[in-house]
């Protein structure tokens, strides 16, 4: 006599529903994190944009004026030898030992570790960076000036949001150049 066994465990199509909405839940929640890391980076970006102007704003009342760049974009916190943003632009050594008492260690931007955008700059109020930005009244305004470029690079504020900052394009009238896309923060 045979005896029907019975057996207790899942059928493959259990197993395969089951798996199905894992992988469904999952994909959620990565794409939450990864909103969660953008909106991070941002908030980070804001903290450290909101420590560089509290330092220019120290050396300012310690100096009677803001830094002199000479009408330069200067990589913050690099020495004349070093270069950043892939190689653009320099240091300023000067510019690093002015800064260096109020902030030892300056901030990098926490999106790009290295290329183009890895550092945020300063420019002086001789430099003119504000041409081809978006809402911006002619005569453009001169600086000084933090620049940074945001994670979406395409020509609009809501790229630089969150800061009440201006997008710029590039420094030549008509035309973005081979600066790109960037955001422009006028210190007072």
């Amino acid at each position: 006599m045979r005896k029907n066994k019975k057996t207790s465990g899942f059928t493959l199509i259990e197993l395969l529903v089951v798996i199905a909405v894992i992988s469904l839940l999952s994909s959620v929640v990565m794409s939450n994190m990864a909103s969660a890391r953008a909106k991070a980076r941002q908030a980070r970006r804001l903290t450290d944009i909101n420590t560089i102007v509290q330092v220019l704003a120290l050396a300012y009342d310690g100096n009677n004026g803001y830094p002199s760049s000479g009408a330069n974009s200067y990589c913050i916190g690099l020495d004349s030898t070093e270069t950043c943003w892939g190689g653009i632009f320099t240091g300023n050594t000067a510019l690093k030992t002015l800064l260096q008492p109020y902030m030892p260690n300056a901030p990098k931007d926490p999106f790009r570790t290295s290329g183009k955008g890895d550092r945020y700059l300063y420019a002086d109020s001789l430099k003119n960076v504000a041409q081809n930005c978006a809402n911006v009244v002619i005569p453009y305004p001169t600086g000084p000036f933090i620049l940074w470029i945001p994670e979406n690079l395409s020509p609009t504020n809501a790229n630089c949001q969150g800061y009440s900052y201006n997008a710029c394009c590039g420094t030549a009238p008509g035309g973005c150049g081979s600066a790109g896309y960037f955001c422009a923060y006028k210190i007072r």
